[in-house]
């Protein structure tokens, strides 16, 4: 429930409530995770890049469906992107995500009433997205 605005604690202090989880170099008591943690932690934290390309439907767009990325040893959703349904002129897509690890082999799709999913017809999920090197204009300055 929210408060009624007249019952808020209008300039409260609030240094001491962001000094417990903050960093002691800005006055805080403790860092938000350590060292230690941060290594029992690295496959949760681990990020890895897919790519996802495709040719989207041509049609009239009605709403937007999410796809979502599974990694198929294990059939975990590590992904999801919302495209629309449809567009009105060719529309390749292709988009760097983010995922918790490489893993895989990936899919993309959707999930049917029954649960079950079904791969999509027109995107697919590449590899680990490969740096494409220095960007923008070439030549001296």
């Amino acid at each position: 429930m929210i408060e009624k605005p007249e019952t808020l604690l209008v300039g409260a202090d609030v240094r001491n409530a962001v000094a417990i989880r903050s960093d002691p170099r800005s006055g805080g008591t403790r860092p938000p995770i350590t060292a230690s943690a941060a290594a029992r932690y690295a496959g949760v934290l681990a990020v890895a890049e897919v790519t996802v390309t495709g040719v989207l439907p041509v049609g009239d767009t009605a709403e937007a469906i999410p796809y979502f990325i599974i990694d198929t040893a294990t059939d975990a959703v590590v992904g999801r992107v919302v495209l629309p349904d449809a567009v009105r002129q060719y529309n390749a897509v292709s988009m760097i995500v983010k995922i918790p690890s490489a893993g895989g082999p990936h899919a993309i799709g959707t999930f049917g009433e029954a649960g079950d999913f079904r791969p999509s017809a027109f995107l697919k999920v590449g590899g680990p997205a490969a740096d494409a090197g220095a960007r923008g204009s070439a030549g001296p300055m």
